[in-house]
């Protein structure tokens, strides 16, 4: 938000991490534009700039239901990995999130689950090939 505010410079809001070669950008200050500045042109141009520089530009947002913001970034992206967490995340509530990134504009490429306990999930049951690889991986 500072850098889309014109607050600060890219140099400026751009960390580098040192034990790799990623870089992040922080959320910044609070904004109550926040959803404007990430429709804004700005937004844009930013992405543009950060895709000419690195391999891969990860946007990791809010919840889609719980602010507008996540949809403006949706139209930006070119794939979004919609995550869930499993066995907190209700069904009914992934549903119409989906719905409002693809009505956003968003090109979901997939759903990716998260934080699943495996020796939970190996209670279900054998079922087949995915249970003997859960098995296999708990083992080492």
């Amino acid at each position: 938000t500072d850098f889309l505010a014109g607050g600060a410079e890219l140099a400026d809001v751009l960390w580098r991490d040192t034990l790799s070669d990623a870089c992040l950008i922080a959320a910044g200050a609070p904004s109550q534009t926040a959803p404007d500045l990430f429709a804004s042109e700005a937004m844009r141009k930013l992405i543009a700039a950060l895709s000419k520089e690195f391999d891969l530009v990860v946007i990791d947002s809010a919840p889609v239901l719980a602010v507008s913001d996540t949809r403006n970034l949706a139209r930006l992206a070119d794939k979004i990995v919609f995550v869930v967490r499993w066995q907190m995340t209700r069904r009914l509530a992934v549903q119409p999130a989906l719905r409002q990134m693809i009505d956003a504009g968003g090109n979901v490429a997939g759903v990716l689950l998260s934080m699943v306990d495996l020796r939970r999930y190996a209670k279900f049951g054998d079922r087949g090939f995915y249970h003997r690889q859960i098995r296999l991986y708990l083992s080492r």
